[in-house]
């Protein structure tokens, strides 16, 4: 009924089951720190385009390797034959394209303030700095769409919590 309903009440009730429902996979694994919505993860200042700054659904640390994962969630009502979208499994992944799009400027930005981070500790201690350094969060956007298919990011999210998971 939800999935076919043009209302913002069904978009909005559909997009939180999905987010809470990861954010118990995420409790259930062993991750730690995860916060909803987190108004502080996009610290863009207004010189570096805080007009467009990002709220990301989910932010958490993974169990086992530790690192950082920013989730954005996004659902597509497109119908099948209408705006485009032609089979099921096209509109989620179009979703996840545009949101990974939307986010590039934002985790450019921390990169940007980690390498800074890095060379001032790397004065202060005389010590080299790391030459590469790998994002400090790792965006995954779960993508869906009304037909119930997940877009491929949604099931890399759900391989990686398998594969972060302390109970197997």
């Amino acid at each position: 009924l939800l999935a076919h309903t043009k209302s913002t009440g069904a978009w909005n009730i559909a997009h939180n089951q999905v987010q809470t429902q990861i954010m118990h996979m995420l409790h259930n694994i062993g991750s730690t720190d995860i916060k909803k919505e987190d108004n502080e993860w996009d610290t863009r200042t207004e010189a570096q385009g805080n007009a467009q700054r990002r709220k990301p659904d989910i932010v958490a640390t993974l169990p086992t390797s530790s690192d950082n994962i920013v989730i954005e969630i996004g659902g597509s009502w497109k119908e099948i034959g209408k705006a485009g979208s032609t089979q099921p499994g096209q509109a989620e992944n179009e979703v996840e394209e545009r949101k990974t799009k939307d986010y590039e400027r934002a985790l450019e930005v921390q990169r940007e303030a980690r390498r800074s981070e890095e060379q001032q500790k790397a004065r202060r201690t005389g010590q080299e700095m790391e030459t590469h350094l790998e994002p400090t969060d790792t965006l995954h956007v779960a993508g869906y769409e009304c037909t119930g298919a997940m877009g491929k990011e949604f099931k890399n999210l759900i391989g990686t919590c398998a594969r972060e998971s302390r109970v197997h």
